[in-house]
């Protein structure tokens, strides 16, 4: 090492300069000089000298082998010693003090030259394998750390790991092992270790043989990837399913040294597997089961998804609609021809994303019995109609991927609505039959009204109360004033008066009201013979009729037999217009013919059974798509019969004094107006519900006010 910096320790002198002149000379620096241990210490902790040469003859306190050994083992500074003989150098030195080199006095400079780096090449050899020392020491503590906690998470783990020598012998088995096999004092006789550990095939009877265990065969260099076996022993008595993977040991050369395996309880996972299978088994019976119901039931289903695509057609709908439509209609929906679905007038076209199956799709709108007419130049009827129910597909998410629609061929049904309407409107009905029925519940009303008013005037008590007074009045003409006032009777004559003439207010009130809807139904009367006086009636243009004035009116002409029977009414018109367009004077008889029907049926049960409840009448009256919709319903004597159609024939009736013309007339009215009517009942003694509905004009022209809703 050329120009080492050298800290001399020596005596002052002669010698000593010719000491550091000879260094110079070497190529060396000396960096500090020191006359004793405790100044070289301190003076090398600034200078920092990469080597020391110590006089062994020392004049200070310390000798020069105590300087030496503290400069060595307090600075780690190789040293180099000076001395006079031989003979002082210690033959077995402590390792702390042993110096790097001696020099004997005289020195040689080239011995000196030696010494020192001899010194220096030792100290930096010593250095380097402390280095190397340090850095071994630490991979050692890494590696041990990392084996450390390789046995933490090889203990952690889920799985069983055992692993063995070619002997058999166990090298290593984790607490999964444990946990799993129940494992025992070590056995390396493969023979016994299926008996051992209670190791069976999946017949859970047979012990697994040695040419099957996954361990004997990884021994043998033999690979395995998920064996199933059946694990019964004291630790696990109702006996565990284990899944193993085997894997040879090999050594550097790649000779077999031994094997692995690895394994893991595999039990819930089998029973959640049988339990899916299981249910995979009755889903595949389910949708067998609706398969065979939609393929016999004769409504079709439709399934589609978004694009247009049908999904799912059963043999109903293949049968209504005919293959070949199904295949023209196959397209997105925006290339489906239009002008192919109509109203079940057969004249206005429904636009494709109008229809209920694109409403349920694109909109999430349930549809419920909407007809169609689909138009088939080559059909006897051109065409046929549909009655439809539509419901939108969801996913689990709500999300809409689809829709369903179901629908009926209902040309027959319409046809004969049609037929029957057309029978109404071109009056080969009874027509006079119906004019004296209406007529004939008008003067049925007038004279349950005429009966009430001379019920009311034959067993007047107000009258008889006037005679009582009239008597006393003879009688105490002379003393009448005396008579009030001091007779006990006398004294109850001014209550007696006075509650008199509040019962003669309220008797009034009542006979008005008596008298008024006499005086409205004779009106109603002459209104009827005056329409029918028109030589079309049906061309009467329509009005803005008062729904729920002309529903209150029309309860009111059987208010009498309502009354009589303790019968409750009530209305709602909450979500129905305030005005409908309608003819306002057959509307009005539909009403009163369809409540008196209800009446009449309430009186039916009287006569039969006992009512549980209170008589009653419910009328509601809504808004629809395009109608207003009215439901009568009563809790009256109901029907059986599923047919309901023979209820709205001419002459008709289920009483024997009975025309059987009220809810033929409401049809007539109803039907030859463009809308529906029908009558339903959950059986004998359940009620019925009579549901009209009326189509609607349409909406006003831009600009002009709709009728608000009441």
């Amino acid at each position: 090492m050329t120009h080492a910096r050298i800290l001399v320790v020596r005596n002052d002198g002669p010698e000593a300069e010719d000491l550091e002149q000879c260094l110079q000379g070497l190529g060396y620096r000396v960096c500090a000089v020191a006359a004793s241990a405790a100044q070289a210490i301190e003076r090398a902790a600034d200078a920092t000298p990469d080597a020391a040469l110590v006089d062994l003859e020392l004049e200070a306190d310390v000798s020069g082998f105590e300087a030496a050994g503290r400069i060595g083992s307090e600075l780690d500074i190789p040293v180099v010693c000076l001395t006079d003989s031989a003979d002082v150098i210690p033959l077995q030195p402590a390792r702390t003090v042993l110096p790097f080199g001696y020099v004997l006095k005289p020195f040689d400079a080239r011995q000196l030259r030696m010494s020192l780096t001899t010194a220096l090449a030792l100290r930096e050899r010593e250095s380097r394998h402390r280095e190397t020392r340090a850095r071994l020491e630490g991979v050692i503590d890494e590696l041990r750390e990392r084996v450390h906690m390789m046995d933490v998470i090889f203990d952690s783990m889920e799985e069983g790991v055992i692993a063995v020598d070619h002997n058999g012998d166990r090298l290593a088995f984790n607490a999964g092992a444990v946990r799993i096999g129940g494992l025992r004092e070590p056995n390396n006789n493969v023979n016994e270790w299926a008996a051992m550990h209670g190791v069976y095939r999946l017949d859970e009877e047979t012990l697994l043989p040695v040419d099957e265990n996954p361990l004997v065969l990884a021994m043998c260099g033999q690979e395995t990837d998920g064996a199933e076996v059946f694990v019964r022993n004291k630790q696990h008595p109702q006996g565990l399913h284990v899944s193993v993977n085997g894997r040879p040991l090999r050594d550097a050369c790649g000779g077999h040294r031994g094997g692995l395996v690895v394994f893991k309880d595999v039990t819930k996972e089998k029973a959640a597997e049988r339990h899916l299978r299981g249910a995979i088994d009755d889903l595949r019976e389910e949708r067998e089961l609706l398969q065979a119901v939609f393929d016999s039931i004769h409504e079709g289903i439709l399934v589609s998804d978004q694009s247009g695509e049908f999904l799912y057609a059963n043999p109903a709908a293949k049968d209504i609609l005919d293959h070949e439509y199904l295949v023209r209609r196959q397209a997105p929906w925006k290339e489906k021809p239009n002008a192919v679905f109509y109203h079940p007038d057969r004249v206005t076209p429904i636009k494709n994303e109008d229809l209920p199956l694109p409403r349920a799709i694109f909109q999430g709108e349930a549809t419920d019995d909407m007809n169609i007419f689909l138009r088939r130049p080559a059909d006897p009827n051109g065409g046929v109609f549909l009655w439809t129910s539509a419901r939108p597909l969801r996913r689990g998410t709500g999300e809409v991927r689809g829709g369903v629609i179901i629908f009926r061929d209902v040309t027959d049904w319409m046809l004969a609505q049609e037929t029957l309407t057309q029978a109404f409107t071109q009056g080969r009905l009874e027509i006079v039959d119906t004019v004296l029925h209406n007529i004939g519940n008008a003067i049925n009303s007038v004279t349950t009204g005429a009966d009430t008013l001379y019920r009311s005037l034959s067993s007047d008590r107000l009258v008889r109360g006037l005679d009582v007074i009239a008597n006393a009045l003879r009688s105490h003409r002379e003393d009448w004033i005396n008579y009030i006032e001091n007779d006990p009777q006398g004294q109850k004559m001014l209550p007696f008066i006075i509650k008199l003439a509040e019962d003669a207010a309220r008797h009034n009130k009542r006979l008005v009201r008596t008298v008024d809807r006499v005086r409205s139904r004779a009106h109603h009367i002459a209104e009827i013979v005056r329409t029918q006086r028109v030589p079309r009636a049906s061309t009467v243009s329509p009005g803005d009729v008062n729904l729920k004035g002309a529903i209150a009116d029309a309860v009111n002409v059987v208010r009498e037999s309502m009354d009589a029977g303790g019968i409750r009414f009530t209305l709602d018109c909450a979500n129905a217009p305030r005005k409908i367009k309608v003819r306002e004077n057959p509307f009005f008889q539909t009403l009163v013919n369809v409540i008196s029907n209800a009446v009449q049926a309430i009186q039916a049960r009287a006569k039969e059974e006992e009512h549980e409840e209170a008589p009653h009448i419910r009328i509601h009256a809504g808004t629809g798509e395009d109608c207003v919709n009215i439901e009568v319903s009563d809790n009256g004597i109901g029907f059986a019969r599923k047919d309901t159609r023979v209820f709205f024939a001419a002459g008709y009736s289920t009483r024997q004094s009975g025309t059987g013309l009220g809810l033929h007339s409401a049809a007539n009215f109803v039907l030859g107006s463009g809308g529906r009517i029908d009558l339903s009942s959950d059986g004998i003694g359940k009620g019925a519900t009579v549901r009209i509905s009326l189509r609607l004009p349409p909406p006003p022209p831009y600009g002009e006010r709709a009728p608000r809703l009441a």
